[in-house]
């Protein structure tokens, strides 16, 4: 049976391994959100080039493009949100581990309970739980401000209205819109 110590000392040898996972997922999505908006591009180009070329009256295709269009950018804050979700838990897995009060009394009772939360989706009723157990110094002021600063960006809503994400969506929208009218 391994003793305490070992387990211990095999939880701080975790702790980079997990930033690398993290860092690995973040890149896999930074490849899907180019992927899914090339993709887009290129379904609706498809769709607008089959519709001017094989059926001119044809208007459902219009909106099949646009229902395409508002699919993928679900999809796209979906993604976005997890992605935060990932670069909230790093913030956080930093602070902790700057946190000098919290990796003293680690070392002495050699346990890494404030880092808990890395076994968890990052949801608000757990990062509230994890705020309030890992900085029980801080002032409760300090602990809602980063709070609600972890929670801002890990909402879907805060997704959709990402400016780059929002403007290239709004756009494509708005472009078939204009094709729609006036072909």
């Amino acid at each position: 049976m391994e003793s305490p110590k070992d387990y211990f000392d095999f939880k701080l040898q975790m702790i980079p391994k997990t930033y690398e996972l993290y860092i690995k997922r973040l890149d896999v999505f930074e490849d899907w959100f180019h992927k899914t908006k090339y993709g887009c591009i290129t379904l609706i180009v498809i769709l607008l080039g089959f519709k001017y070329i094989y059926a001119k009256t044809e208007t459902s295709l219009n909106f099949i493009g646009i229902a395409v269009t508002l699919g993928l950018w679900i999809f796209e804050a979906t993604l976005r949100t997890t992605a935060f979700r990932i670069i909230a838990k790093m913030d956080l897995l930093t602070e902790i581990l700057n946190n000098n009060k919290l990796m003293e009394n680690a070392f002495k009772t050699r346990k890494l309970e404030a880092l808990r939360f890395l076994d968890f989706d990052l949801r608000r009723k757990i990062l509230k739980e994890i705020i309030e157990s890992a900085f029980p110094e801080m002032k409760d002021e300090l602990k809602l401000n980063l709070y609600k600063q972890k929670t801002k960006i890990t909402t879907i809503w805060s997704s959709f209205k990402l400016k780059n994400v929002l403007v290239f969506y709004c756009c494509l929208i708005l472009f078939q819109i204009i094709a729609c009218i006036c072909f």
